[in-house]
């Protein structure tokens, strides 16, 4: 394509009249400049590898004398028109034909069988999983994967009494706004006995 290219630059004044080569050999570093054309033409052209060259070439061919806003050769130019036609030599890997490839018979199958069978029986049951707790679930959820565990002890039910009867102590023997003593303050001991023998 780098070719073609070149050749086109060279024959562009007699296509449309443009001095596109003329005007890039007049600057001082000329050749780097038509080395770098023709680097990034060739890199747009490479973008559509579906499109064989010599479609590429009646493409830009006819392109550079029929598109009326074509100002010289550049990626743009290039891109634009190889993308306009490249639906037509677009096919994806699904819609082309696939090669059949016939069934394995006889002894032959019985051998890839036999691979097959001795292949599963290395496998490894990796599908096992080990009970998990509540108190794990709730640690993951709330700390994420890496949380470690921490020891940690539920309360006993004589707790748990213990802590109910010091609060309602509080609340019946000290106001709750001051945090005084009632007229009715006994000590916790006290009325805690004095609770146990009124349930009985």
């Amino acid at each position: 394509m780098r070719d073609y290219f070149q050749q086109l630059l060279n024959n562009l004044e007699t296509l449309t009249g443009m001095k596109q080569l003329e005007r890039i050999s007049q600057k001082a570093n000329a050749d780097n400049e038509l080395n770098t054309l023709l680097d990034v033409l060739c890199k747009v052209s490479d973008l559509f590898p579906y499109i064989p060259d010599d479609a590429k070439k009646n493409i830009i061919s006819d392109s550079v004398i029929t598109d009326q806003e074509f100002i010289g050769l550049n990626a743009k130019i290039i891109y634009k028109w190889l993308n306009l036609r490249k639906d037509i030599y677009f096919k994806e890997i699904a819609h082309k034909n696939s090669v059949e490839v016939e069934p394995v018979t006889g002894e032959k199958r019985d051998e890839w069988l036999n691979i097959w069978q001795q292949t599963l029986a290395k496998m490894e049951d990796n599908f096992t999983v080990k009970p998990v707790t509540n108190a794990e679930i709730l640690r993951e959820k709330f700390h994420g994967k890496d949380a470690k565990p921490t020891n940690y002890k539920p309360i006993s039910e004589e707790e748990v009494e213990k802590k109910r009867l010091h609060s309602e102590y509080l609340r019946e023997n000290y106001d709750p706004i001051s945090g005084n003593c009632l007229e009715t303050w006994m000590p916790e001991d006290e009325w805690i006995k004095k609770q146990s023998e009124t349930k009985i």
